[in-house]
């Protein structure tokens, strides 16, 4: 891009994954330039929800990466490895055996707004993206939350599971409902960040569609349907039916999560208090 128009940034602070063979989450420090473990318990209010493509490339020795997309049915992923020996491209649902060929996996990118009670009184926020696949993406299926009543929060005990000889950790999603301290210091802030977040989303999609101008790439526009609406608010309506099982990674082998023996009946669920 020019000088005038220079590329999007990102607005978060850390972008946060999950070692499912380790039972932690990490994030890069740029300043420190070292991974840093993310302090657990933490408490965050989700602001979006995307859908990605992460993994590694084994033939070429490097990271699989790819766009994020709001809407699985109607936009299309392009799936690339760093070192420029892979690149799909099409919708999840027609391109998802060449992914798993190539050792990309289906990632829920979710944008949240941290935040922590200091001992003032006052809260500290910041805006990260949490990259949940294999056992994280698993657990994040499991819960139930509205985005607008609800925070989450990562509790710091993992739950120890196994598949033959692969034993791999899961995380616990909590939700808890908003209290009234919440709605009046935090939810502001997470509406605000929120409002930054969507903006880079306008920027960033402008961008690609003047770059795809400029190289004379076609692009197709479709307007969300309600119902897509919805899905890029709280994908809970059709996760299952869209995603399958979700694959998990301990250590260095992959293999499809084991789908629960027995469902469990539906139960009415109460929300939790916050700890502070």
């Amino acid at each position: 891009m020019s000088l005038s128009n220079p590329t999007v940034k990102n607005p978060c602070t850390k972008f946060i994954t999950f070692k499912g063979d380790k039972g932690i989450f990490e994030w890069y420090d740029k300043e420190e330039e070292k991974k840093t473990q993310l302090r657990l318990p933490c408490f965050f209010i989700v602001l979006d929800q995307l859908s990605t493509i992460t993994g590694f490339h084994e033939g070429s020795n490097s990271g699989i990466y790819a766009n994020e997309i709001h809407s699985l049915a109607k936009e299309e992923l392009k799936v690339k490895s760093f070192k420029g020996n892979v690149s799909i491209v099409g919708k999840y649902t027609d391109i998802k055996g060449s992914i798993k060929e190539v050792g990309g996996k289906f990632t829920k990118s979710i944008y949240a707004m941290l935040f922590m009670k200091e001992e003032n009184g006052s809260y500290s926020t910041e805006l990260v993206n949490f990259q949940l696949c294999g056992s994280s993406f698993a657990s994040w299926m499991n819960l139930k939350f509205d985005a607008n009543s609800h925070c989450v929060g990562i509790e710091e005990d993992m739950l120890k599971e196994s598949k033959g000889a692969i034993k791999y950790f899961m995380p616990v999603f909590k939700r808890y409902a908003m209290n009234k301290e919440v709605i009046a210091k935090v939810l502001p802030d997470a509406i605000k960040q929120d409002e930054e977040l969507q903006q880079f989303f306008k920027d960033r999609k402008s961008q690609v569609m003047e770059e795809a101008s400029e190289a004379h790439i076609p692009i197709h526009e479709e307007e969300e349907t309600a119902n897509e609406v919805l899905h890029r608010t709280n994908y809970e309506q059709d996760k299952h039916h869209a995603y399958g099982n979700p694959t998990i990674k301990a250590g260095d082998i992959q293999t499809d999560a084991p789908p629960p023996s027995v469902p469990e009946p539906e139960r009415e669920e109460v929300d939790d208090d916050l700890p502070f």
